[in-house]
């Protein structure tokens, strides 16, 4: 059987039974995505998307998909994340149909089963955030630019798809400009090796339009690059080495070998689509890590590129291998991340902190004018709106402590206290709840103390 599947010629029309795993995995991959997104509490980018849909009014596809699911089922962690568990689904069958003029189908059809139970798409499709609607547009303006340089037919369209793809990508987040370099190198190696269907006169008029298209978009998102410039630039927070291990970890340290290996065959054969998947993968990451020593970033800026990991991977499964060494090849590829799924909802709190629990303990026992002291008062807000919820900092201001004053919760998350406001607890309050969430190589704290009013 697996040996009918590998020869299965990519270019017949996919058969019911296949069309029919596509429909189930989508069904299951809802059902992932849909699985404790209601009962998880949010963290603290959720409010500020929460801000951006609602008081700042931001047109974007994400925000404008959140507003539209708060005016039909209201504020709830469901509805929130609505948007991004409907693109985070939507993205297993849009790949696979994207990828079947590429592909065997049956590679097509590992990447999409890959990519439902991956931890770090569901979890991203679990946060009411841009990035799954990032992932999905980006792949999808990947491939179309892949199939208008290797097809002649529908070259214009596939272009403009690629293009108003890309739009909608980088409208969400600017690091979707990623897929600058990454055309550039990709367009550079088909060049160097005379497989460019295009001339370079074409190709330089191209890069005209696509600058001033990219200036038009980086036009819209000014005020994100301004941000970027003053938040992010010379407040390194990386290194090369802890990315590089985070981003094992969040792919999975199986199907990062796995692409490694795909890396070697695609550099070996180097066809137009190796090339499109290598530099895909890699070009954001090696970017990523520069920028690193520099700006503060987070492995989820390259979470868009995730999908050509998962192909590479694909990719190093070859039918010389063997059927015995394919099946447990496959079986690693699949367990891992299913235990990682179990890991996920049973015992990590959906890998993020658990602010709802103890907000809602303090919402039900607390009284009306009690004060919360947090590093997150924008949490605290949503939850306990009764109480008086103010930002703390490195020390204590004696106006928030000095009697008379209310009860007060202060609140050890999701990093430990300043060294000034531990002393404090330890001689004025009790610690009431603890509620860890305990990760591979981090802890979000949780620890809610409570100190007695003083008349």
């Amino acid at each position: 059987m697996i040996n009918r599947l590998f020869v299965s010629p990519h270019s017949e029309r996919a058969t019911h039974a296949q069309w029919v795993l596509v429909a189930l995995l989508t069904l299951f991959g809802l059902a992932l995505r849909l699985f404790k997104a209601a009962e998880w509490g949010f963290w603290i980018d959720e409010m500020y998307t929460l801000r951006d849909a609602e008081v700042r009014q931001l047109g974007q596809l994400t925000f404008r998909m959140t507003r539209g699911a708060l005016a039909w089922f209201g504020r709830s962690e469901l509805s929130l994340r609505s948007p991004s568990i409907f693109l985070g689904t939507l993205t297993i069958p849009a790949l696979y149909v994207a990828l079947r003029p590429i592909i065997p189908r049956w590679q097509a059809l590992l990447a999409v089963t890959l990519l439902t139970v991956a931890p770090w798409h569901i979890y991203w499709s679990q946060n009411a955030r841009f990035y799954a609607s990032i992932l999905l547009f980006y792949t999808l303006a990947l491939l179309f630019f892949y199939l208008a340089t290797t097809r002649t037919e529908k070259r214009w369209l596939w272009l403009l798809g690629a293009a108003v793809c890309l739009a909608v990508a980088v409208l969400d987040r600017i690091f979707a400009l990623f897929f600058v370099p990454v055309a550039s190198i990709y367009l550079f190696t088909l060049t160097l090796t005379g497989r460019s269907p295009i001339s370079l006169k074409k190709w330089g008029w191209l890069g005209v339009v696509g600058v001033l298209g990219m200036a038009a978009v980086l036009w819209f998102v000014r005020d994100n690059v301004s941000v970027f410039v003053a938040w992010f630039v010379g407040s390194p927070n990386y290194n090369p080495v802890r990315l590089t291990l985070e981003l094992a970890l969040n792919m999975g340290l199986p199907l990062t070998i796995a692409a490694g290996v795909g890396t070697l065959f695609a550099l070996r054969e180097r066809t137009p689509l190796d090339w499109l998947l290598v530099c895909s993968a890699w070009v954001p990451v090696l970017l990523l890590m520069v920028m690193s020593l520099f700006v503060l970033v987070n492995p989820r800026y390259v979470f868009l590129c995730f999908p050509s990991w998962i192909l590479l991977a694909v990719r190093a499964i070859r039918p010389s291998m063997g059927r015995a060494a394919v099946l447990v090849l496959l079986a690693i590829l699949l367990v891992e991340p299913l235990t990682q799924d179990v890991l996920y909802y049973a015992y990590l709190n959906g890998n993020r902190p658990n602010w709802r629990t103890p907000l809602t303990d303090i919402h039900a026992t607390g009284a009306p004018g009690d004060r919360v002291l947090t590093l997150k008062p924008e949490l605290a807000a949503y939850y306990t709106p009764d109480t008086d919820n103010l930002l703390i900092d490195g020390t204590v201001d004696p106006a928030l402590v000095a009697p008379p004053r209310p009860a007060i919760w202060l609140m050890e998350a999701p990093f430990a206290l300043p060294d000034a406001w531990q002393e404090w607890a330890a001689d004025h309050c009790k610690i009431v709840s603890i509620h860890d969430v305990q990760l591979v190589g981090r802890t979000h704290m949780m620890r809610t103390y409570y100190c007695p009013a003083v008349p």
